[in-house]
């Protein structure tokens, strides 16, 4: 839609508003915090604002400001003080990887001026003094020049700086995210995974298991998952988010089956039944005539943050009894202490919180974290992405510094963070 306004505004031709105008009638996909639909910094930055800032200069559609205003608005909350975009709630293909707050400049230039909202002044102002030391990501430095020549009133001078919020907890519900920031320390809490619901590995879903993430200063813990060893389904993917006692509530409740003889009237002499899904994998087996025997198992995790700006999580596995591994995995760039870790093997940069507490620094930053659980038995430390990633050789290992704290279930286990 953005080239073809720009096109018609230069060789105009009556198919190009048409065909804009029948987009536009499906309706804006804004959630009510302020994202869209992809719930991508990627997407908002680089195609969805772009395009509503054009359609509204040059297509007469002025009411789609609003929309990008409420975009910019949410997104002052997932900035994190280095310039880096939190994505782990998206739909898209950044929800693993790192997005870079200039994708949004000219964005919070345009809206600054014609507002005169001081917020989005200062993120415009700091994205110019940090200068040529940002990253600008997929959008090249001509083409923002070709905006500003295209339309010089973006040069204009900025209104008046109000400072953006640095100490806050914010809950978007429509994301089922939580961010936490104090001064240049920063958490993030995610329920929202679309994966609970669907039997599906897609673009366009979020499938991200990261539940939690912190950073003080250099030191970033980039995620936080758990994995239970029950029937290869995979990792805990949280149901929902909600409002507990002084902090945050995960839960989800998965079953798995051990299938029965198929009753004598579903039986066939051939052996040939239909191939049919159970919910984890097909095969020739008539799953839906089966007799089922099941078993369940519920996980609960409880995010606070104490006075101190440390955490604890509360994690509770019950219903089943079941290896599990929990794992933390720190940008790299660190070191790693404590007398409690050992090497998995063959597994690089992969450590086992044995016993006492462990300690990531990076310069003066430091994430310390712990207790360890010991060696969970004969079970060796491994984390289980599930059969609907192993079955074509998939992977889910973070990129980074790993440590696994493992156990059994039923358990409860506080996992602290300071």
């Amino acid at each position: 839609m953005r080239g073809a306004r720009r096109i018609h505004r230069r060789w105009p031709d009556p198919a190009y508003p048409r065909r804009i105008d029948a987009w536009l009638a499906e309706g804006i996909d804004q959630l009510a915090g302020g994202e869209y639909s992809e719930r991508s910094p990627t997407y908002s930055a680089v195609v969805t604002n772009p395009a509503l800032l054009t359609l509204a200069h040059h297509h007469g559609r002025r009411d789609l400001y609003a929309v990008v205003r409420k975009n910019l608005a949410a997104t002052l909350y997932v900035i994190e003080p280095n310039g880096e975009v939190e994505s782990v709630h998206s739909r898209r293909q950044d929800q693993t990887v790192l997005r870079y707050l200039p994708e949004f400049w000219l964005q919070y230039r345009e809206l600054a001026i014609r507002d005169g909202d001081g917020r989005f002044a200062a993120v415009a102002a700091l994205l110019e003094e940090r200068g040529a030391g940002q990253t600008f990501g997929e959008t090249p430095p001509g083409d923002r020049l070709a905006e500003v020549l295209d339309r010089p009133e973006l040069a204009r001078k900025l209104p008046q700086v109000v400072e953006s919020p640095t100490d806050f907890e914010h809950h978007d519900e429509s994301c089922v995210l939580v961010r936490v920031r104090r001064g240049d320390a920063t958490a993030s809490i995610f329920g929202g995974t679309d994966f609970p619901d669907v039997h599906a590995i897609s673009s366009g879903l979020s499938t991200n298991p990261t539940f939690f993430k912190m950073r003080k200063g250099s030191a970033i813990l980039d995620s936080l998952r758990l994995a239970p060893q029950f029937f290869s389904l995979g990792h805990f993917r949280a149901e929902n988010l909600e409002r507990t006692d002084g902090g945050w509530r995960l839960t989800a409740e998965v079953r798995g089956a051990y299938h029965q003889p198929l009753p004598p009237q579903h039986r066939r002499r051939d052996g040939l039944y239909p191939l049919t899904n159970d919910g984890r994998f097909w095969s020739a087996m008539d799953f839906p005539h089966r007799p089922k025997e099941y078993r369940t198992l519920r996980t609960e995790v409880v995010v606070k943050e104490a006075a101190d700006g440390s955490w604890t999580l509360d994690v509770e596995l019950a219903g089943s009894e079941v290896p599990f591994a929990l794992e933390l995995c720190f940008r790299r760039g660190g070191t790693l202490t404590g007398d409690g870790l050992e090497s998995v093997t063959d597994s690089p940069d992969t450590y086992q919180l044995i016993r006492g507490e462990a300690t990531y620094t990076v310069g003066d930053d430091h994430i310390t974290f712990g207790p360890g659980n010991g060696k969970g038995g004969k079970q060796p430390p491994v984390v289980d992405a599930g059969e609907r990633y192993s079955w074509m050789s998939g992977s889910l290992t973070p990129d980074g510094v790993r440590v696994l704290i493992t156990g059994r279930s039923p358990l409860t286990y506080r996992l602290n963070l300071r």
